[in-house]
């Protein structure tokens, strides 16, 4: 439905910090936000709060033609879990 009405401003509800730099698009299922980090983890985060459920190491890459790496592309999800 369409309304004529103004939109509220949009707040940021909660941020998470990370060891270095979030490139990629998060998933959001089952109440967690799933994001990866340069830093080499993927994180899973609260929806609501935005409270660490789990982290994970998954690697970095170092290429002397390039920064050094980490999750550089969105998660999938299936079925509703990671």
């Amino acid at each position: 439905m369409r309304s004529a009405e103004p939109l509220r401003p949009l707040r940021v509800q909660w941020s998470k910090a990370t060891g270095d730099t979030i490139a990629a698009t998060p998933a959001v299922g089952n109440g967690q936000v799933y994001i990866g980090s340069w830093d080499g983890y993927e994180y899973a985060l609260d929806e609501a709060s935005g409270a660490q459920s789990w982290r994970t190491f998954l690697g970095q890459v170092d290429n002397p033609s390039c920064d050094i790496l980490g999750v550089t592309s969105s998660p999938v999800l299936l079925g509703g879990a990671p």
